[in-house]
């Protein structure tokens, strides 16, 4: 691989480390050469607008003047920050009437809170959660002081006004705004001997006497600052700055606080919001997964939501990644690499722009629409960074293949029919390195001598499945987004025969620890530690629900060619026929792996219909099967049959001798796939598995390729 190229892969990877809310610079160094990437460069240069759904556009004009907290929501990853930054930056200069101010709650959390809290809620119960919420409330009131009043004159000011009275013709605010201060605006009052006049004709009075009475000041300013609120800070900020009519806080990286502690906070965020409804909006971005109920979105993109303290808000959901912006997204990092790489050896750089045009305009558009295709942005729980880690090593997994002249990128349609299969062996191999395990849940190896169901099927396909299932049946009944309760999970799986423990390990393989990036389950409104997540019992009834890869797995992924044949190919049985690798074999020789994968895994999959326990098998014991641990109804051994018959069908097709008409001849994938129907029908109907005869009836179709 050129040296060129392999600089840009390296440093197309490392920019994909960049977020807009790391502390300070980002660098980037080649041959010596050494530039900072700040937020400022970023936005210019890096972010992509997401034109078609206009998600930013809606911020910007939605957040200023929504009633009530509006929550911008997205999955880890998605790019919630980097939005919520170009909208700050979009609203600064194209709003000079609004005082826009951003809190990121990563960085501020930990200044505030310490391990005690977690003693405090125990032992205090609701009056922990009180003092939670206190703490809260002290910790915005703190930030916006220290960017509202930055210097003391600005504090001393505050002050006067804070004493100045109650409303009136000179300045109007609610009545109720400065009752804290009634008490002590009063007693300053007397000692001042102050006449009866305005709030505009008190303040420079009050000001004149705390300048010529620095310890009185003193002591009321103690008094003052001790009952200062957020709403009293905003309000003198907006009297001070007449340029400004409102002022919108952004709060960003809400997901930083434990899930138990984001009600209080909301609580916090709530009250602030009631307080100060006509001079201060309050936007918050909050992960997907910490959100529990959302209705469906208007044609404004806004939608209703439950958040974790049970109220509701003005929900925001940033879109999925689409193919058009992913390309995008793509095409500008490439672009800024290259431009680096130039500026970093401009001898070089001329050799490497023709290299470049080769390796990216060659691969890209074909690659991203592979992604597209498969849905890659599911896989990685869109995620930005995992899905330019994931373009980055594909493609020098690609660009490897063609130095060693496997494919010919140059050829389209040759190159075409084999990039799923590759993407797929690719992510089997790599997949867990970059964030996104596929588990390999449909092997077909199994103890032929047992008839436990523990050991035949893979619990960790049937958990998905059931998670599945469940899902859409509540999703049949309410109006919002349905999580079964975990409970009711584990007693649809026991009652096939499955012990606890293979559940529970099976969701552990699933799901992950506070703190790291979502796998193919998540918990809603709750997180756990490993050592929690290792202690789930039976009983617990937290809700469930399956992530965008684990739905992406499960419905989508598990039946595709590429992937069945990367799994048929790693299987002992298969490698035994011809250890070599995937360009080595024919396209019939590939489509034979399938189906000797599939007709292996239609022998399991019988065997552990026929040991499911016999309190679940009355009547219609098979239809409720295919209900609740189906995908639409079809068993995944359909699915993959399905699958390859549409994949590999043409080589079941062949033309007349001297005319242009292509006869059908069997189908080996259907011709299975009509002898496993029965098969499934049989034991449904109490057949034993020894009473199949499996191997004669499932081998119709071994003669057709």
């Amino acid at each position: 691989m050129p040296d060129q190229i392999d600089s840009y892969w390296q440093l197309l990877v490392k920019l994909g480390g960049y977020a807009p809310d790391l502390s300070g610079t980002f660098s980037l160094e080649l041959s010596g050469h050494k530039e900072t990437l700040d937020l400022k460069t970023y936005l210019e240069k890096l972010y992509v607008a997401r034109a078609e759904e206009k998600f930013e556009t809606y911020i910007e004009t939605e957040a200023p003047t929504c009633e009530r907290i509006l929550c911008i929501s997205g999955e880890r990853g998605s790019g919630k920050t980097s939005a919520i930054e170009y909208v700050c930056k979009q609203l600064k200069a194209n709003r000079p009437d609004l005082k826009v101010l951003k809190l990121d709650m990563k960085k501020l959390y930990d200044r505030f809170f310490s391990i005690r809290r977690d003693e405090e809620f125990k032992i205090f119960g609701y009056r922990g959660t009180l003092a939670i919420e206190s703490t809260f409330r002290q910790m915005i009131r703190q930030v916006i002081d220290s960017r509202l009043l930055p210097k003391p004159i600005d504090t001393f000011n505050f002050v006067c006004w804070a004493l100045a009275g109650p409303p009136d013709e000179s300045e109007s605010f609610d009545e109720d705004l400065l009752l804290d201060y009634c008490d002590i605006s009063k007693i300053l009052a007397s000692m001042m001997d102050r006449p009866d006049i305005n709030r505009a004709a008190t303040i420079p009075l009050i000001t004149d006497y705390f300048n010529h009475n620095k310890d009185v000041y003193k002591k009321f300013s103690e008094l003052a600052l001790d009952r200062s609120r957020t709403s009293h800070l905003v309000h003198f900020y907006l009297f001070q700055h007449r340029e400004y009519s409102s002022l919108l806080l952004i709060i960003d990286n809400v997901d930083r606080i434990e899930t138990q502690y984001q009600s209080a906070f909301l609580t916090a965020c709530r009250d602030i919001r009631m307080s100060i409804v006509q001079r201060c909006a309050i936007a918050i971005g909050i992960r997907f997964e910490d959100i529990r109920e959302r209705g469906i979105p208007g044609d404004d993109q806004i939608f209703d939501i439950l958040a974790p303290d049970s109220q509701n808000y003005s929900g925001l959901l940033l879109p999925q990644i689409t193919s058009d912006h992913m390309k995008k997204v793509l095409d500008k990092r490439g672009a800024y690499v290259k431009e680096f790489i130039k500026r970093s050896d401009s001898q070089k750089g001329s050799e490497y722009a023709s290299e470049y045009e080769k390796a990216v305009e060659s691969y890209h558009r074909r690659v991203v629409g592979e992604f597209i295709d498969n849905q890659v942005n599911a896989l990685a729980n869109n995620s930005y960074t995992t899905v330019l880690r994931v373009y980055v090593d594909f493609m020098r997994y690609i660009w490897t293949l063609s130095d060693k002249s496997y494919i010919n990128i140059d050829d389209a349609d040759n190159f075409g029919s084999h990039l799923q299969t590759l993407f797929y062996l690719w992510l089997q191999e790599n997949g867990p390195k970059i964030g996104i395990p596929l588990h390999n849940i449909i092997e077909y190896e199994y103890d032929e001598n047992t008839n436990d169901v523990n050991k035949i099927a893979s619990v960790q396909h049937l958990l998905l499945t059931c998670i599945l299932n469940r899902t859409n049946e509540l999703r049949s009944i309410y109006w919002s987004v349905p999580f079964p309760e975990w409970s009711e999970i584990v007693r649809r799986m026991m009652n096939l025969g499955f012990v606890y423990e293979n559940i529970r390990l099976a969701l552990q393989s699933f799901l992950t620890p506070i703190g790291e990036p979502p796998g193919a389950v998540r918990m809603v409104s709750q997180e756990l530690t490993r050592e929690e997540i290792e202690e789930v019992r039976s009983s617990d009834t937290f809700r469930i629900e399956l992530t965008s890869r684990g739905y992406e797995v499960v419905t989508n992924i598990l039946d595709k060619v590429g992937y069945v044949w990367g799994v048929a190919h790693r299987s002992k049985e298969i490698r035994a026929l011809k250890e070599s690798n995937y360009f080595s074999f024919t396209r019939v020789e590939r489509a034979q792996h399938v189906y000797l994968f599939a007709k292996g895994l239609a022998k399991k999959h019988l065997k552990f219909l026929s040991c499911i326990d016999g309190k679940y098998k009355d009547d219609a014991w098979v239809a409720r099967y295919r209900s609740e641990f189906g995908v639409n109804n079809r068993l995944q051994v359909e699915r993959i049959l399905d699958s390859a018959s549409k994949f590999y069908g043409d080589l079941f097709r062949k033309e007349r001798d001297g005319e242009q008409v292509q006869v059908e001849i069997p189908d080996a994938f259907n011709v299975m796939l009509e002898q496993y129907r029965e098969l499934v029908g049989e034991v449904g109907r109490g057949s034993k598995f020894e009473e199949l005869n499996f191997d004669k009836r499932m081998s119709k179709g071994d003669a057709l390729f």
